[in-house]
């Protein structure tokens, strides 16, 4: 049985959590996270890759190391990721025509159709993510979230 002031007390440090800036972002993540996955599952695609696939429509050819600056994954991690987008096909890597030594990441013509799917389908996952919002507030969250980088 939770005495009254245990039961006091935890909700003091619930309160004090979800006063916590990380604790809520986290949350807010998570369920970003999740409305994202569930739309592009049926793609069999990770959120990483629909990263990589938005960066390489974004900027044209990339290295791999300039990708992985774009969109925050460490130089480890990101040659996964690569490597399994160039087995279905949605990258390929060509030569740079200047410096031969260097390798650039291009969309194929079916990673190229793939992002216009994922485009779409990350726009209604932010909307659902954001539902509850009003155009003034994404607008105003957007704008606080950009200048916290």
């Amino acid at each position: 049985m939770v005495k009254p002031n245990e039961a006091k007390d935890n909700d003091l440090k619930s309160d004090r959590l979800k006063g916590q800036l990380g604790y809520l972002l986290r949350q807010v993540y998570q369920k970003a996270t999740a409305n994202m996955l569930e739309r592009v599952k049926p793609l069999n695609l990770t959120i990483m890759q629909c990263a990589v696939l938005y960066a390489l429509n974004d900027h044209g050819k990339l290295s791999q190391n300039e990708l992985g600056r774009i969109i925050s994954i460490e130089s480890g991690n990101i040659g996964n990721v690569v490597k399994r987008l160039i087995y279905n096909g949605l990258v390929k890597a060509e030569k740079d025509p200047v410096d031969k030594r260097r390798i650039q990441l291009v969309l194929t013509a079916k990673g190229q159709n793939i992002i216009n799917e994922v485009m779409v389908l990350s726009d209604d996952s932010s909307e659902a993510t954001m539902k509850d919002l009003t155009i003034e507030e994404r607008n105003i969250l957007h704008g606080l979230l950009e200048r916290m980088l």
